[in-house]
């Protein structure tokens, strides 16, 4: 009787089916399990409340990591073959000795 007495007290009605769901045997179990839960959500809705300002914040921070527009901007093998590395050189199958 406790038990029910405390659960219609609590102020939210889904809070209270969930402590009702877990069948506490008496008063200090249902204390304890409202307790637990309220626990949780709070902590839940802190990491949620946490992981909107990080997605909020990099929202409004600039992306300097941008996509090629066009395929101009990717380099081709024959732009590979036409500048040769600094350094590098020169390719011997086409000289020929004298």
């Amino acid at each position: 009787m406790a038990c029910d007495d405390f659960t219609d007290a609590l102020d939210e009605p889904n809070f209270a089916l969930k402590v009702r769901e877990r069948l506490p045997g008496d008063l200090d179990s249902a204390l304890r399990i409202a307790l637990q839960l309220e626990v949780w959500t709070k902590d839940r809705q802190s990491s949620r409340s946490t992981m909107g300002n990080l997605v909020s914040h990099s929202a409004d921070q600039p992306d300097n990591r941008r996509a090629p527009t066009s395929t101009a901007e990717f380099p081709t093998e024959r732009d590979n073959d036409a500048a040769p590395a600094q350094g590098a050189r020169p390719n011997q199958d086409h000289v020929t000795q004298h």
